[in-house]
């Protein structure tokens, strides 16, 4: 789940950025690409549901253990993806590396995967030399962990995930009626 604080989103002028995010969301269909399952907003937030990483920041994170890209504010995070400035563990491979800077240029036009061969120079780069990619698009890649799950008619399991603490969105601002106006689409 996403949650954006509006006065948030119009502070930073992401207004239409987080709009057209939205309607992108909303219109892909891919089995390897997120797929946005509901979107809403009340008087101060906007909200998504989905499934949602970056390649580059998902390989980050399972080389190194947390994200590239950290702050308690969501717009913190936002600010620091748009510095562009990552900082490397000693023990991380280069080809790995080498992927996850590519992946993770700002200009989207010098970025891996998005230069003319698209994702043909995502799945050439060296990191990826073993794979097969026909195995992956048939779903037949053999994981290395499967993790157990215990069934309970009364609540799901979540003991393969972390604990997180709420955040406090009763402090969040509501929006007024013409800044409301602004996300009348939405």
């Amino acid at each position: 789940m996403k949650i954006l604080a509006m006065a948030d989103v119009i502070r930073l002028k992401q207004i239409e950025h987080v709009k057209n995010e939205k309607n992108i969301l909303q219109e892909i269909d891919h089995p390897f690409i997120v797929n946005m399952r509901w979107n809403s907003k009340d008087d101060c937030c906007l909200y998504m549901l989905f499934e949602f990483v970056s390649g580059g920041v998902l390989i980050y994170e399972m080389i190194v253990g947390y994200p590239p890209f950290y702050d308690d504010n969501p717009f913190g995070i936002y600010e620091k993806i748009l510095s562009g400035k990552i900082e490397w563990s000693r023990h991380v491979d280069p080809i790995a590396k080498d992927l996850v800077k590519k992946l993770l240029v700002l200009d989207r036009t010098k970025r891996l995967g998005n230069m003319k061969n698209g994702a043909e120079d995502v799945k050439r780069h060296r990191w990826f030399k073993h794979l097969d990619w026909n195995v992956v698009i048939r779903k037949q890649l053999k994981p290395p962990i499967v993790p157990t799950y215990v069934f309970s008619s009364k609540e799901d399991d979540t003991s393969n995930f972390d604990d997180y603490p709420e955040t406090d969105w009763k402090s969040v601002r509501s929006l007024d009626k013409i800044e409301m106006q602004l996300f009348e689409d939405f």
